[in-house]
Parts: C-alpha cells; structure tokens; sequence
C-alpha cells in the first residue's frame, strides 16, 4: 500500500434523496475502482455517538469527507475523531465552518457575486426581494420534502406562490434569494432557468478540474478558450481571497455574459452533476497530509 493512500470517510447513504444516492454511489465506485479506501459513516442523531469504521493508522493519511453539509458541531466530532486515528482531513473545523455559512462568504466575494440575501423567516422575503430587485433565484441551503431545491421569481405574484408553498412545508427555511439572470437553453418543468452553471473544484488555490452542474444535453456546456479563461478568472479569485484548501466554487454566466459566484463549499457530492470524476479523485488521491 502507497504510504501515504488516501482515505475517504462517507456518510450515511440512507438519509439523502434518491439523486443523491445516486451521484454519491457513482463517485464512489469510481474511487474504489481507482484504489482509493473507502469507509461508511453510520449516523447518529448524537454527535458524541459518531463512530469511525476505521482503526488508528500506523502512519498519518490524508483524509477525504464525502458528503452533504455537516452541522459545525458535527464535523468537529468527525475531524477530531480522525485526527485521533491519524487520519488528516483536507480542511479543518474553521475552514469547514467558513466555507459553509454564506454569511461569511458574502462579505469577502460580495463583488464577484450577485446580489443575495439568506432568510429564514418568510415575512421577511418581500423585504428581500425588493431589496434584490426581480429576477429572484431562491435557493433551499436545507433541502425541504415537497418543495424544489431551485426556484425563481420573476414577479411579486410569483413571489407570493413560493411563500405559500412554503408555509405548507417548513415554516422556517433557510433560503439563498439572489438577484441573477442566468443565460441558459433550457428550463425545468416548474420554469427555472437551468443556467450554464459550473462547480470548479480547488487543492490550494489550484484548479484540479471542474464540471457542469445539470445532468442532460444542453446546447451551452462547452465553453471556448475565451469564456473557460473569463470562467477561472473569477472562480480563481474567490479561492485565493478563501485560502481554504479544498473548495469547490459554483459560478454562472449572466446573459449579458458576466460570470459571477454563486456559491462556495466544501465538495458536496450531490451538486457534482457532470464532473469528470475519474480526473477528479486522480487529482484528490495526490493530496498528501500528515
């Protein structure tokens, strides 16, 4: 075995939708079949009951979390309990926790991104929304049973459908409401624009390779060497004002053809859509730690 061979900690499969499941079960055949260990994280509602399938290494190994947003409390207990079995995960506690809050984000890339607001409350969308200015991309940070992931509002009376559907599913979602009109080709069937929306995946500041966000034909996924380069330049320059080590950076092209952030994390393997994965866990196997 390679001295220093990553390992990769994944989380429960059962409590994800079924898209999930399916993105998170495709990345991790892909690594296997490249050599990579993979070990499950059974969950426990208890962070002080998470236990690692893996035992103390004999020598450090890097350390890849596979999986959706952790709460804080939660990817401390991971990251404490596999700093203990000499396994080093890429970020820590902090960068983890930086990366993951929008509200921390904003404030150093707020110029690189559109217009966007968090809400938890939904007297406070309309609020938001003229603050914003239509079009609105409401986005659910937590998904919700019965309500779209993605979701836009090109009128108040659009506005209002979503606060009602909202109310009948979760009275306090966390909701991102960004002002963005992204171009695109195609739609989904609740009329949200599928924009032409890419995930870049960074190693310290570095671009290891990146990916389409939808599944499915579309006439706007390749880009030529003028629009790959406007792409990076921005993406390349949210990575190096986060110093996080690992990160992925979401970025869509406007129809005035601005690319502007639209999101940041950790690498979220439900969002990985159309990302080469044989090059990316190639790129993650060379990470070393420790």
């Amino acid at each position: 075995m390679e001295k220093n061979a990553v390992i990769v900690l994944v989380e429960a499969l059962e409590r994800r939708s079924f898209s999930a499941v399916h993105a998170l079960k495709a990345a991790i055949e892909i690594a296997k079949i490249l050599g990579l260990e993979i070990y499950p994280i059974p969950y426990h509602d208890s962070e002080a009951q998470i236990l690692l399938p893996v035992s103390r290494q004999p020598y450090p190994r890097t350390g890849i979390w596979l999986g959706d947003t952790a709460l804080p409390d939660r990817y401390d207990r991971l990251y404490e309990l596999a700093l203990h079995n000499q396994i080093h995960l890429v970020n820590t506690p902090a960068q983890h926790g930086l990366i993951q809050h929008f509200d921390r984000v904003y404030p150093q890339l707020s110029d690189l991104m559109p217009k966007s607001v968090v809400v938890s409350q939904l007297d406070r969308w309309a609020i938001a929304f003229e603050q914003l200015g239509f079009p609105v991309i409401a986005h659910c940070i937590q998904p919700i049973a019965g309500v779209p992931e993605w979701a836009i509002a090109t009128n108040w009376q659009e506005m209002q459908r979503l606060i009602e559907l909202f109310k009948v599913q979760h009275p306090h979602p966390q909701v991102l409401l960004q002002h963005l009109q992204p171009r695109h080709t195609r739609s989904t069937a609740h009329g949200f624009p599928l924009g032409r929306h890419y995930q870049i995946v960074f190693y310290q500041q570095t671009p290891m390779t990146y990916g389409y966000r939808w599944a499915g034909d579309d006439s706007l996924i390749f880009l030529d060497t003028d629009e790959e380069a406007a792409m990076m330049e921005v993406a390349v320059e949210a990575a190096t004002r986060l110093q996080v080590p690992l990160v992925a950076i979401e970025v869509v092209q406007q129809e005035c053809n601005q690319w502007l952030v639209v999101g940041v994390g950790d690498l979220h393997w439900s969002t990985l859509g159309q990302m080469p994965l044989i090059q990316l866990w190639n790129e993650l196997s060379k990470i070393s730690l420790g």
